[in-house]
């Protein structure tokens, strides 16, 4: 045998065994790592459908709160005289306004006023049912509600006559198709969604079937938020299952999520198509070249191989490295900038849609949780928020209780969605535990709400978010009690026609789980004619075109130029104040929030 026909034979045969090695090792590991790669996104596609989940439910929750404000639903509730039909009719209206799919109305009872899909139903007892029962004791609800073979996410709210509980309204939406196929599109993975055992909606048009014993071995791992490879359908799986709630007849909303292997490794039939079909090339190569130009392919080719199995996998930070022929070399410069204009491009719209998205939901959560009314027993009240295009977290509230009248304003520090978030645990707490227990004290209320923060944010969310925050209490005659720490707050007496200035105590909520050695009650009296302001950070810290902040300082004497308050109402000062600082710095970057409280004495509100 000739030396050339040895040197192609022998390169020949070492090229087959070699390419055939790299591809069962290809094979292999891709097929392993794909196994891996689809549990990690199903672990992913868990914590996603779960925060998905509590997003769909404070939406709601706040959808709730404004329809117990609701003044046609109110005086539905309210008043007796008014007939079931007209009942029905009002509902219905304000059921097809925001699109719900089940709208109930119940007294404080929990007898069932109207209800929009069963008209008929009016009169019958639904205080036994949780939802129902529990929107009524604690002000608000949510739960999971089973109506023949549908299934509705409800939340309830209940509505208010000053203490005294009048009803409640109850809004569901259906748990069916389009809430799965939304789950699909945030997670990636197929949905199934059952109730009990009962496969109530998918993400496909076709459901995939799970044998009851599939589901109990996925029920079992629940806990662990593992994933398990099974067989359906006659394909390969991964599959994990969480637990979302439970309906009013015990049965768990379950949600299946599941990850398809022949696609995950779909990618890696193409590598080996595209390594088979280099190789083979590599081979006539070798046949025809010898060792010459089977030597100088073999790297560059190896190497442009690595990087598109990188790319393929997802790890668009792979770059190709240039070789010294220009074929290769011309090759690894295109792909070296296809990874780098895809890794941007995916970045930027994943910053863009999570920022949209947030800023969206973050901002309907702050405004729809302010006071509507903000009228007091012998004070008056002004207030104002002035978002900014970056939402935050002010709060402040007005909320009569019992014999007293509670004032709270704070910060939360950051912005975006986790600062609204917080924000409305903020407010929905203190409401709860003023609405509670009227006689308590500020102190006391602070304490308990810096508890449930702490475990909220801290415990439960993983975040570090934290607020400033002040509580006021007015039992009358101008007497007031105030616990919390938070911006400085301004008094002007109206007897010397002068400002004073009084620092808050305490420290701020949800950086330790218990404040009650730092946080005491203060006292404060307030004369006929005297007046507070309180206000957030967004006005002192309000920036000039060259980067001078308002400051206090400012701010004390803007309020000073008003000279005797006698003649202006509340809302003139507070227009006032908000013009300056307007003025000051047009470009806006925190929200700006201020309440004017003024006692007007009791006789005043005798008199009234």
């Amino acid at each position: 045998m000739k030396f050339r026909t040895a040197l192609v034979v022998g390169v020949t045969v070492l090229l087959a065994v070699v390419i055939g090695a790299l591809l069962g090792g290809i094979s292999n590991v891709v097929g392993s790592y794909a196994k891996q790669s689809v549990a990690r996104d199903l672990t992913r596609s868990r914590k996603t459908v779960r925060e998905l989940w509590q997003l769909r439910e404070a939406v709601y929750r706040a959808e709730g709160q404004r329809l117990a404000e609701d003044p046609r639903l109110r005086a539905v509730v309210a008043t007796e005289q008014i007939d079931a039909v007209t009942a029905v009719e009002v509902a219905s209206d304000v059921s097809r306004a925001i699109q719900a799919d089940l709208f109930l109305l119940v007294n404080d009872a929990g007898q069932l006023l109207a209800d929009t899909q069963h008209p008929e139903a009016a009169g019958a007892s639904l205080a036994e049912l949780p939802v129902v029962r529990d929107t009524l004791a604690r002000g608000t609800a949510s739960g999971l509600w089973t109506s023949g073979e549908r299934l509705y996410q409800v939340h309830g709210a209940s509505m208010q006559f000053g203490p005294t509980t009048v009803g409640a309204v109850l809004v569901g939406r259906l748990v069916d198709q389009p809430l799965a196929r939304s789950m699909k599109e945030q997670t990636g993975a197929d949905v199934n969604v059952l109730l009990g055992v009962q496969n109530i909606a998918s993400s496909q048009s076709k459901p995939i079937p799970l044998s009851p014993a599939q589901l109990q071995h996925l029920s079992a791992n629940e806990a662990l938020g593992t994933s398990q490879q099974l067989e359906l359908g006659g394909a390969q799986y991964m599959a994990s299952s969480l637990v979302l709630g439970h309906a009013n007849d015990a049965r768990a909303l379950r949600v299946v999520l599941l990850g398809s292997l022949a696609e995950a490794t779909e990618l890696a039939h193409r590598l080996e198509r595209v390594v088979s079909l280099v190789a083979g090339f590599a081979l006539l190569a070798a046949v025809l070249l010898a060792a010459l130009l089977a030597g100088r392919l073999s790297g560059p080719l190896d190497e442009l191989v690595r990087v598109v199995g990188q790319l393929g996998q997802g790890d668009l930070s792979a770059r190709a490295d240039a070789s010294a022929m220009y074929e290769t070399h011309m090759l690894a410069q295109a792909m070296n900038r296809m990874a780098s204009e895809l890794a941007d491009s995916r970045q930027q719209i994943e910053v863009k849609q999570r920022l949209e998205s947030e800023m969206e939901l973050a901002n309907v959560l702050q405004t729809s949780m302010l006071p509507r009314s903000l009228s007091a027993e012998q004070l008056e009240i002004a207030a104002r928020m002035v978002p900014a295009s970056e939402v935050g977290g002010d709060y402040y509230d007005v909320i009569p209780a019992g014999d007293a009248c509670w004032i709270g304003i704070g910060d939360v520090a950051g912005h975006g969605l986790p600062a609204g978030i917080v924000m409305m645990m903020m407010q929905t707490a203190v409401t709860a535990l003023v609405v509670e227990q009227p006689e308590r004290s500020p102190a006391s209320a602070v304490i308990a709400l810096n508890k449930l923060l702490y475990h909220n944010v801290r415990e439960r969310l993983q975040a570090t978010e934290h607020a400033t925050f002040t509580l006021f209490r007015h039992d009358g005659g101008g007497s007031f009690r105030h616990a919390g720490a938070h911006e400085s707050f301004l008094i002007y007496r109206q007897a010397s026609q002068s400002w004073e200035q009084r620092k808050t105590l305490g420290t701020w909520l949800s950086v330790v789980d218990d404040v009650a050695a730092c946080t005491h009650d203060s006292a404060l009296q307030l004369e006929p004619g005297d007046t507070l302001f309180l206000y957030t950070d967004g006005l002192t810290e309000a920036a000039s075109s060259n980067g001078e902040l308002f400051g206090g300082a400012r701010l004390l004497a803007t309020l000073t130029e008003l000279g005797d308050l006698r003649e202006l109402r509340v809302e003139q000062v507070l227009r006032h104040a908000f013009e300056r600082v307007a003025a000051w710095g047009a470009i806006q970057d925190d929200d700006r929030t201020a309440l004017v409280v003024r006692y007007a004495g009791a006789a005043a509100a005798q008199q009234a």
